[in-house]
C-alpha cells in the first residue's frame, strides 16, 4: 500500500508479462491437444500436426502480444503522449503549483532556503535595473548626491544578484549531474553518454521555450509602445525591444552566444547574457566533475576541493589581465556609466564566461560536499541499523563519544565561519565587487581589489550558506530564507528575470521625472524609486505567472518524458542511491 506510483507501474508491467506468458502457454497446450486429436484422426500424420501446432502457437503468441506491449504498443504510446500533453497543459494544476511547494517535482531534494536566495536575487536585480535605468537618468541634476547616498549602495550593487544565481545554478546542476552520471557510469560509457544526453535535452526544454516567449513578448511590447506614442517609442526602448526586430541580434540569443566577443554589443534583451553564461557552463560542467570525482571508485579524487579552489582562483588572474591589459587600469561603472572597451554598454570583462565562472564553480564545490555528506550519512545509518554500534567490541561507547566531541568541535568552527561569511556578505552589499563608484571615490585601490576577487569571495560565501542551510546550520538565516512567501517568487524567478526589463523601460517612458528633478531632495528620489520598483515588480511577476502557467510549467512537466537511460535497474543499484534531503 505504501508503494510509489513508479513501483506500481513496474509491478503492473511484470503482471502483464506474466499474463502474456500464461496466455502463450495455454495456447501452446491447446495446440498440442489439437495435434494429438488430429494425429489420431489422420493416422499420425506428423508433419501436418507439427505445422498445425506451429501455426496455433504463432496465433497464440500474436493474441498475447497486446498484453505484452509488442502489438498495440503504438496505440498505447499515442495515449501516453496525449495524456502527458493534457497533464502538462492542465492550467489549474499549473497555477496551483506556483504556491504549493510540497507537491513540486524536483530533480533533487533540497532546503527551502534556496528558494529564498533565488527570490531575493531576482528582486535585487530588478531593483538595480530600476535604479540605474530609471532613477539615475531621470534625476540627472542629483546624480552626484544619489550616488554618494550610502543606503542606496545596496541597490546600486544589485548586479551581484546574478552571481548568487550562478552559485545556486552551480550547486543544483552539480548535484543533478553527480546523480545522473553516477547512475549512468554503472552501465558503462554508453550509460554515461545517455545520462549526459538526457541532461542536456532536459535543460534545453527548461530554458529555451521561456526564452523564445520572452523574446516575442519584448518585440510585441516594443510595437505597442511605438503605436501608442506616435511612433517614437518610449525613452530608451531600443534597450528592451526595438533592436530585437533585427535577426542579427536575435540569433546569438537563441544560440546562447550573445556574451561572446563581437556579439555582446547588442541591445536586444541585454539581460540574457547571464543565460548564455549558464548554458556555456553546462557544457563544461561534466568535465569539471570528472576532474574532481572518480565515478569508477565512487568517491571524490584526492585534492578535489583544492582543485576547485585553484580553478576559482584562476578567475582572479583572468580579471587582472582584463583590468591592466584590456582596460588599462580603468574600472567599469553603471552609474555614472563608463566605457572601458569597444562594447558600448557592457564590457567584455563583465559578460564573458571566463570572467564570471567562479561563483558557479563554488556552487559545484558545495554540491560535491553535499554528495559526500549524504553518502557518509547513509553509511553511518546503515551501520547503526545493522547493529554495528551494538557489536561486542568493547570500544563502541568510547568511539561514539570521540565522534560526538569531534562533531561538536567542528560545529563550533563552522559557527565561527558562519559569522565571518555573514560579515563578508554584509560588507560586499555596500562596497560592491568593483562596479561601485562610491567605493572607487573612497579608495581606488580597494575598488580594483574588489574587481579582481570580489565575485570569487561572494561566490564562496553563497556556497557556504547553501551548504549550511541544507544541513541544518545557520538556523536563523535558514528560517528567514525558508519563509513560504519566497516560494512563489522563486518559482517565477526565471520568467521574471527575462521579462522585467519590459516594465522597467515602460516606467521610464511613462515618467521622465522632469517634475521632481528641480526639487533635489534625496528622500523624494528614494520614495520615487520605491514606487517605481513596486510597479515593476507587480507587473513583472504578473506577466511571469501568466507565462509560467501557459509555457514554462507545461514544458517543465514534459521533461521527465525525456530519458535515454535504461529503465530497468537491479536491486544493488537501487540500494546505492543517494539518500534524499527534506523535500522542497
Amino acid at each position: 500500500l505504501g508503494a510509489t506510483p513508479r513501483k506500481w507501474r513496474r509491478r503492473i508491467g511484470i503482471a502483464q508479462q506474466a499474463a502474456a506468458m500464461a496466455q502463450r502457454e495455454a495456447a501452446t497446450t491447446t495446440a498440442a491437444i489439437r495435434v494429438m486429436v488430429q494425429r489420431k484422426a489422420d493416422g499420425d500424420n506428423f508433419p501436418a500436426a507439427a505445422a498445425a501446432m506451429e501455426e496455433d502457437d504463432e496465433k497464440g503468441a500474436l493474441s498475447a502480444r497486446p498484453l505484452d506491449g509488442a502489438s498495440g504498443g503504438d496505440g498505447r504510446a499515442s495515449m501516453r503522449v496525449w495524456a502527458a500533453l493534457a497533464g502538462a497543459w492542465n492550467l489549474r494544476r499549473n497555477a496551483a503549483s506556483i504556491f504549493d511547494r510540497k507537491s513540486s517535482r524536483l530533480s533533487i531534494k533540497r532546503s527551502h532556503a534556496l528558494d529564498g536566495l533565488r527570490a531575493l536575487s531576482v528582486l535585487w536585480v530588478t531593483a538595480f535595473h530600476v535604479m540605474t535605468t530609471v532613477i539615475v537618468e531621470g534625476l540627472m541634476p542629483m546624480i552626484s548626491n544619489l550616488i554618494t547616498f550610502w543606503p542606496a549602495q545596496v541597490v546600486f550593487n544589485g548586479e551581484m544578484g546574478v552571481d548568487v544565481f550562478f552559485a545556486l545554478s552551480g550547486y543544483l546542476i552539480g548535484r543533478i549531474l553527480l546523480k545522473e552520471l553516477a547512475q549512468g557510469a554503472r552501465r558503462g560509457p554508453r550509460g554515461a553518454l545517455a545520462a549526459l544526453l538526457t541532461f542536456y535535452i532536459r535543460r534545453w526544454v527548461r530554458i529555451f521555450p521561456m526564452l523564445v516567449t520572452a523574446l516575442v513578448a519584448t518585440i510585441a511590447s516594443c510595437q505597442i509602445s511605438m503605436a501608442a506614442n506616435g511612433g517614437s517609442g518610449f525613452a530608451i526602448f531600443p534597450l528592451a525591444g526595438q533592436q530585437c526586430e533585427d535577426f542579427a541580434q536575435v540569433w546569438p540569443i537563441l544560440l546562447f552566444v550573445n556574451n561572446l566577443p563581437s556579439l555582446s554589443n547588442a541591445y536586444c534583451m541585454i539581460q540574457t547574457w547571464s543565460v548564455a553564461v549558464e548554458v556555456q557552463m553546462y557544457l563544461v560542467s561534466p568535465l569539471v566533475l570528472w576532474m574532481v570525482y572518480s565515478f569508477k571508485q565512487r568517491r571524490p579524487r584526492r585534492g578535489c576541493y583544492a582543485m576547485l579552489a585553484l580553478l576559482s582562483a584562476a578567475n582572479v588572474g583572468i580579471n587582472a589581465v582584463y583590468l591592466w591589459v584590456v582596460q588599462g587600469g580603468e574600472l567599469f561603472f553603471f552609474a555614472p556609466h563608463t566605457r572601458v572597451d569597444a562594447n558600448p554598454l557592457l564590457p567584455q570583462s563583465y559578460v564573458a564566461t571566463w570572467t564570471r565562472f567562479s561563483p558557479y564553480v563554488s556552487g559545484m564545490a558545495a554540491a560535491l560536499m553535499q554528495w559526500e555528506t549524504n553518502r557518509r550519512g547513509k553509511a553511518s545509518g546503515s551501520a547503526t541499523h545493522g547493529g554495528v554500534a551494538d557489536a561486542a567490541t568493547g570500544h563502541d561507547e568510547a568511539e561514539m563519544k570521540r565522534r560526538t566531541r569531534k562533531a561538536a568541535s567542528l560545529e563550533r568552527w563552522l559557527t565561527a565561519l558562519d559569522v565571518v561569511v555573514l560579515l563578508t556578505v554584509g560588507a560586499l552589499l555596500f562596497v560592491g565587487v568593483g562596479t561601485n563608484h562610491l567605493t572607487y571615490e573612497t579608495s581606488p585601490m580597494l575598488a580594483r581589489l574588489l574587481f579582481l576577487c570580489g565575485r570569487v569571495l561572494l561566490g564562496w560565501c553563497v556556497a557556504h550558506v547553501i551548504y549550511r542551510c541544507n544541513n541544518g546550520g545557520m538556523r536563523t538565516l535558514n528560517a528567514l530564507l525558508s519563509i513560504s512567501l519566497f516560494y512563489p517568487l522563486a518559482v517565477l524567478s526565471y520568467g521574471a528575470y527575462l521579462l522585467h526589463m519590459i516594465f522597467v523601460i515602460f516606467v521610464k517612458g511613462v515618467d521622465p521625472f522632469q517634475a521632481i528633478s528641480p526639487l533635489k531632495s534625496m528622500w523624494v528620489s528614494w520614495s520615487v524609486f520605491s514606487w517605481d520598483f513596486t510597479v515593476c515588480i507587480f507587473f513583472t511577476f504578473l506577466a511571469a505567472a501568466l507565462t509560467y502557467v501557459l509555457i514554462e510549467k507545461p514544458f517543465m512537466s514534459l521533461r521527465p518524458t525525456v530519458n535515454f537511460t535504461p529503465k530497468q535497474r537491479d536491486q544493488k543499484e537501487r540500494m546505492s542511491e543517494t539518500p534524499a534531503l527534506p523535500c522542497v
